[in-house]
């Protein structure tokens, strides 16, 4: 074409050197994604950053974001949590971990409750 390198560069306005980048492939790459792939596979309810925990305890260096966009590239989803089934009231009732809520008559209760009441108010007074 006879335009030199530099001119052609100027007209599009693009830096020379991202002109002539060339990108290197990473062969760690490849085994990151896969191994990404395998701990989602293996813990279902993990996200990616729980994912990027354990990358990093097995000694691989890696940060959130790249597990993120080898995530979103392979489509990986972290499943709905399941809701909770609901107890019938039959069995709530029988349940020996429900606490009771009263344990003492009720005209102690409101004894004790008026005799704290009074305490706080005027510390130095007793009513009968």
């Amino acid at each position: 074409m006879g335009v030199s390198e530099r001119r052609a560069c100027r007209v599009i306005g693009q830096i020379r050197s991202t002109h002539r980048y060339t990108a290197r492939p990473n062969p760690l790459k490849a085994s990151v994604r896969d191994r990404i792939v395998a701990i989602a596979s293996e813990y279902g309810r993990y996200g990616y950053r729980q994912v990027t925990n354990l990358l990093n305890l097995e000694g691989i260096d890696v940060g959130k974001d790249r597990v993120y966009t080898i995530w979103r590239e392979e489509g990986l989803k972290v499943p709905a949590k399941q809701p909770k089934r609901a107890r019938s009231l039959g069995t709530w009732a029988k349940d020996s971990s429900a606490p009771l809520i009263l344990s003492l008559p009720l005209s102690d209760n409101v004894a004790s409750l008026s005799m704290s009441a009074v305490d706080l108010r005027c510390p130095g007074t007793f009513v009968q």
